[in-house]
């Protein structure tokens, strides 16, 4: 089970709340585009030809460099597991927006099983 669904499970965050959070979690995201350029996976021409095709498509950023063959499968994971890393954890979105406090977070995160993404993601 996530932490987010957990916490909203068992009522110590509202779903409105969560989605909130989220959103502003989205919202702090660095680009991959942006993310691919700083880590040398993609040039700036290549990053405009995808934007381009995908102001067309409107499909995802990274599965568009994919099947342009800009980057390779692995090189997409470990952008995304980078963008994962360098983003706010959700939890302490909540524990900011005042949806949660730090002890509670805490407490049950190390009372229940969560993966290291879901920690990551939610914490």
């Amino acid at each position: 089970m996530r932490l987010g669904n957990h916490l909203v499970r068992c009522g110590l965050v509202t779903s409105e709340q969560m989605l909130l959070a989220l959103d502003q979690q989205m919202r702090g995201r660095v680009p991959i585009g942006q993310l691919a350029v700083q880590t040398g996976h993609l040039t700036m021409g290549q990053v405009f030809k995808i934007l381009s095709v995908q102001s067309e498509q409107r499909r995802p950023f990274g599965q568009l460099a994919v099947e342009l063959g800009f980057l390779s499968k692995s090189g997409l994971q470990e952008l995304l597991c980078a963008q994962m890393q360098r983003s706010q954890p959700l939890g302490d979105i909540l524990v900011d927006m005042g949806a949660i406090d730090r002890a509670t977070l805490e407490t049950e995160q190390s009372r229940h099983p969560f993966s290291d993404t879901d920690i990551q993601m939610i914490s």
